[in-house]
């Protein structure tokens, strides 16, 4: 050991000692500076609280802010909704009255004593009362449609010829012929044998024209009527009498 060291001194090499100023604790800084920065923050935020509530104050409230002018025709707009608005209202108020009118109506027509509307005895609104304003319907006319057939009665007669001419004839016969048929479809239905045609007949059942006589042939009546037109466009109506003769004087002779 040297003879300048003292056995009580510390070893600067293993724990030096720092500097302290006189009078100093070793904590008292940091606690200084610790309270310098908190006094700090709470002197902004009391200016910042401060400085909001003077924006506030100065800030216009929404009840002063100017109204911005309505743009053109925005107006007019406005006003025509309004009015459509009324319009319609006023038609639904007088549809209303119109209904409960036609309702108080409909109750005032009404019978006492006449029952439940929906057991059908209630004439509908629409429909007129019967007698009342409604045209009567023209009464229908009984039709009177031809028959589909006819019944003649068809005789032939050739007494007028003499004797050995008897054949010629035929008793009368009930014929049931379609409607329309004629005087001759009647010859031709009683099985009689004809010369001839429909236009003229010139002999029936052997007998013929002029065999008797210059002026001899046949003539057809009905009903006792001489027709002014050929056999096949006389039609015959129903319950004729067809007569078929042979005359000897061009019809003179006959009765």
């Amino acid at each position: 050991m040297s003879s300048n060291e003292h056995p009580n001194s510390t070893d600067e090499r293993i724990a030096p000692q720092s500097p302290r100023s006189a009078g100093e604790p070793p904590a008292a800084k940091p606690a200084c500076r610790l309270w310098a920065a908190g006094a700090a923050c709470a002197a902004v935020l009391a200016l910042g609280l401060g400085l909001f509530a003077i924006a506030s104050a100065l800030a216009p409230s929404p009840e002063d802010a100017p109204t911005a002018p309505l743009e053109a025709g925005q107006g007019e707009q406005e006003g025509g909704a309004q009015d459509s608005a009324g319009e319609a209202a006023d038609e639904g108020t007088e549809a209303s009255q119109q209904s409960s009118g036609a309702d108080a109506a409909s109750t005032g027509n009404e019978t006492p004593g006449s029952g439940d509307t929906s057991s059908g005895s209630a004439q509908s609104p629409s429909s007129p009362a019967a007698g009342v304003g409604s045209p009567s319907k023209p009464e229908e006319q009984p039709s009177h449609s031809k028959p589909a057939t006819v019944t003649v009665t068809i005789s032939i007669d050739a007494s007028r010829a003499g004797s050995g001419y008897e054949h010629a004839s035929l008793g009368s016969r009930s014929l049931s012929l379609p409607a329309g048929s004629t005087a001759y479809d009647a010859l031709v239905a009683c099985g009689a044998s004809i010369g001839g045609n429909s236009t003229y007949v010139s002999s029936i059942n052997g007998l013929a024209e002029k065999q008797c006589g210059a002026l001899s042939g046949w003539m057809y009546s009905v009903d006792g009527v001489f027709p002014q037109v050929s056999c096949g466009k006389f039609q015959l109506e129903d319950g004729a009498q067809l007569v078929w003769a042979y005359s000897l004087d061009m019809g003179d002779d006959l009765s």
